[in-house]
Parts: C-alpha cells; sequence; structure tokens
C-alpha cells in the first residue's frame, strides 16, 4: 500500500538548497496527493521572497501539487498539536506546518518527512516510528533505487550542512558512504 507523503519546509529547503529537489520528486511525485499542507507551501514562499536559497526551486515544484487545506474542523486539533510541539500552555507561536503535517499524515495514514527533531519525534510516538522519515532516509531509499550513489549521498548531506542547515541530531557529523547503504 501507498501511503501519501507529507513534506515538512526545513527538508525540502534542504533539498531545494543542494539543487536536488529531483531525488524527492523522484521519489514521492507517484505516491498519493497530499504532498504538503497550506502552512508549509506559505512558509516556503515566505522564504523565497526573502531570498533563502533553494526556496524558489520549491515554491516552482510543481510536482508538489496543491497544498491540503485544513477545515475549521481540522484547525482545532492541528492547534492542539501546535500546542504540544510548543511544549505546553501559552500561545502556539511556532511549528504551524510541522503540526498541519503530523495531523494530515495521521489523518490520511501517510507518512511524515521531517529534520526538525521535536517534530520527528512527537511525529513517531503519534504516527508511530515507521510513519516518520529524514533526509538520511530519502538520500538512503534513493541509493538503495540506484536514483543516486553512496558517495552522491554524502555530498548532499556534506552540501546541506555547508548550506548552513541540519541534519536531524542522531546522525553523526561526519558521513560516509557506508552510511547510506542498505
Amino acid at each position: 500500500m501507498q501511503r501519501p507523503l507529507l513534506h515538512d519546509a526545513v527538508t525540502l529547503r534542504h533539498f531545494g538548497v543542494c539543487h536536488r529537489l529531483d531525488i524527492c520528486e523522484s521519489l514521492h511525485a507517484g505516491l498519493p496527493s497530499p504532498h504538503w499542507t497550506e502552512e508549509v507551501q506559505r512558509e516556503i514562499h515566505e522564504a523565497a521572497l526573502h531570498g533563502h536559497v533553494g526556496s524558489v526551486d520549491v515554491a516552482q515544484a510543481t510536482w508538489l501539487g496543491s497544498p491540503v487545506v485544513p477545515t475549521l474542523e481540522d484547525q482545532k486539533y492541528i492547534y492542539a498539536i501546535q500546542v504540544m510541539l510548543n511544549l505546553g500552555p501559552g500561545p502556539a507561536v511556532g511549528n504551524r506546518g510541522e503540526s498541519e503535517s503530523i495531523y494530515f499524515a495521521a489523518k490520511y495514514e501517510g507518512i511524515f518527512l521531517t529534520d526538525d527533531n521535536s517534530a520527528y519525534q512527537f511525529a513517531a510516538k503519534r504516527l508511530g516510528p515507521d510513519r516518520v522519515v529524514d533526509t538520511v532516509d530519502v538520500l538512503r531509499q534513493a541509493q538503495s533505487q540506484k536514483l543516486i550513489t553512496a558517495g552522491e549521498a554524502v555530498g548532499i548531506a556534506v552540501a546541506i550542512r555547508t548550506a548552513g542547515r541540519f541534519l536531524r541530531r542522531v546522525h553523526p557529523l561526519v558521513l560516509d558512504e557506508a552510511y547510506f547503504t542498505t
């Protein structure tokens, strides 16, 4: 069974900054919709307006399709997730894109793709560890499907970090080809 995959803005920007959105397109374009949410799209467009490298490429990626838009009913559940991601009561200021993505991954029995450490951990508990993936998982899948070599996976990870972006903390600072082979 193929599941919809919901992309977080942080991970889309990772692939955008190193000009390798083609990997996500090859692996995810054929999956059932949705591919992203309204808030993730807004975050990408906002980053593109501010000139963040790679965001324009993501904003123009037609394979992502139309974002899933929350109804008023959906919004109360999304807000509850947002509050939990912001660690307690008070105004839920950040993590709206992650909250929408986690909510819709649950609603549509999908998979959530993120490199946000706290969102990943929260989603793994809520959705199950097999329904949350990160950039390294995507690179491993691309390598196993022969879309890229293990050496290219290392190069992409290095390019992401060189651009000042971060992979999840569970991954070592020094990555080698063996880390990306399955």
